[in-house]
């Protein structure tokens, strides 16, 4: 929950932020142990990026830093890269460490272990698309989201919403639908969130169903399967009101596009 309000409120009022990422064991003991140390490189992305982005932004880009607190010498740009090549180094050597232990809850589909370890991955696969672009990870993330609703009981009955603090599906799911350009997977991800419906903390995934479905809607000139970069929409501002189910939606069109389209009020 803290993550989340982080994410759509104010970082700069977030405790325990962190100056740099933690050292990685080679092996972690325990799934609460990785789940620790996965808290901890987050925190250091948001306490980064609140400095870098002091006005504020969802998408935790790499990019458009604030110039007054790089440290001389260096460019916005050439900060933003090693701080993206920290953070490539620290999850490769956390997804390592934690491999064996998720391995070994693949044997025993549905209990506690095994829905803490696949959500734990989840998140893994999730932050990879910061560093590669590659399609296997939008599959992957697909692939853990479906395992997780469907072998989590309080997911057994469909079309009945989930309540729950953390976060796991929903923003990985909002991941791929957004950003994933085969628009095969971004339906399949829509597809989960309709089918078991959640309310993780902030994130409800029938309001994400509303805006992502309405965002391939805009994005034209769809090639073999695959939405083109020029036409991509991309999220700058999500003004929501849970209780009304009324979001306003700003968004940018294209990489490297900054300047928001008109607003677009949408209803779930």
């Amino acid at each position: 929950m803290d993550f989340q309000v982080m994410t759509f409120r104010d970082r700069r009022r977030a405790k325990y932020g962190t100056k740099a990422f933690p050292k990685i064991p080679v092996l972690f003991t325990s799934i609460n142990e990785a789940r620790l140390y996965w808290d901890l490189v987050i925190r250091r992305v948001f306490h980064w990026h609140t400095a870098a982005h002091p006005t504020g932004s969802t998408t935790l880009d790499y990019a458009d830093v604030n110039c007054h607190l790089i440290p001389k010498g260096t460019t916005p740009a050439q900060k933003a890269i090693e701080e993206l090549e920290d953070f490539q180094e620290v999850t490769e050597g956390w997804y390592q460490a934690f491999l064996p232990i998720f391995e070994r809850t693949r044997s025993c589909p549905g209990t506690k272990d095994h829905l803490a370890a696949s959500s734990l991955m989840l998140r893994y696969f999730s932050s990879r698309f910061k560093v590669s672009s590659e399609s296997r990870y939008y599959h992957r993330v697909v692939e853990l989201a479906r395992e997780i609703l469907e072998t989590d009981g309080r997911s057994a009955v469909p079309g009945k919403a989930v309540f729950t603090f953390e976060t796991m599906v929903v923003i990985g799911l909002l991941v791929v639908a957004t950003t994933c350009p085969e628009v095969d997977v971004c339906r399949q991800a829509i597809a989960l969130l309709s089918k078991h419906p959640r309310r993780e903390g902030l994130l409800d995934s029938m309001m994400v169903v509303k805006i992502v479905t309405w965002m391939l809607d805009q994005e034209e000139g769809v090639v073999d399967g695959l939405i083109p970069e020029s036409s991509r929409l991309r999220i700058v501002r999500n003004d929501f009101d849970l209780k009304e189910r009324k979001a306003v939606l700003h968004c940018s069109k294209g990489k490297g596009n900054d300047r928001p389209l008109p607003p677009v009020t949408l209803w779930w």
